[in-house]
């Protein structure tokens, strides 16, 4: 996959579910006082999210050909190349949350993260799971998506063997940063990029 593929595959669509969920803040700020707040909205906005990351996986963990590949096949992948993920921290801009997606994340448990049970007991019986469609279920699933962009979009980068290759997305997200992430580059506007670091 190229970075143009990735673009158009997954970061335009991944930037359409983060305004949509940007959106949410004009009526309900996003603070863990707010974290159980549930709508219709926030259900739609979880089951899609949900779908995508399923969707994603399979092309992180090379999964695309293989059949219904789930939850626990991801964890083993991840957990076998995903140095550190399950202590990765994701803050939320504007306010003083910081999302672990992934911690506590147990191979032989693989769909016990909370988020990812929500999504499925939201998708499979919604009138008696309507309350786990909430806040801190949407951020927590949609955290977990970034950081797997961005991972993608910095491993194509690294396998396209070119030293200036671009190993971050047009734009910036609207909604999250990840501590400690390093990448070469720095997006400064859509398609406006600083500070390449060779050794990096």
């Amino acid at each position: 996959m190229t970075r143009d593929d990735f673009i158009q595959q997954y970061w335009s669509y991944y930037t359409m579910l983060e305004r949509n969920c940007k959106e949410i803040s004009r009526y309900v700020d996003f603070r863990t006082s707010n974290y159980n707040t549930c709508s219709n909205e926030i259900i739609g906005q979880l089951l899609d999210v949900g779908a995508e990351f399923d969707n994603f996986c399979k092309t992180v963990c090379s999964l695309d050909n293989e059949e219904r590949p789930n939850i626990t096949d991801y964890a083993n992948w991840m957990l076998d190349n995903i140095r550190g993920i399950r202590n990765v921290r994701i803050k939320v801009s504007g306010s003083d949350l910081v999302i672990m997606p992934f911690k506590n994340w147990n191979r032989n448990k693989a769909g016990d993260l909370y988020w990812w049970q929500a999504y499925n007991n939201v998708k499979h019986n919604r009138i008696e799971s309507y309350a786990e469609g909430n806040l801190k279920n949407l951020l927590s699933a949609l955290a977990a998506l970034y950081f797997l962009e961005m991972y993608l979009v910095k491993r194509i980068a690294k396998e396209s063997g070119k030293p200036n290759a671009l190993d971050v997305p047009p734009n910036s997200s609207l909604m999250f940063k990840i501590e400690g992430w390093k990448t070469a580059f720095s997006v400064i506007g859509h398609n406006y990029y600083t500070d390449y670091d060779p050794n990096i």
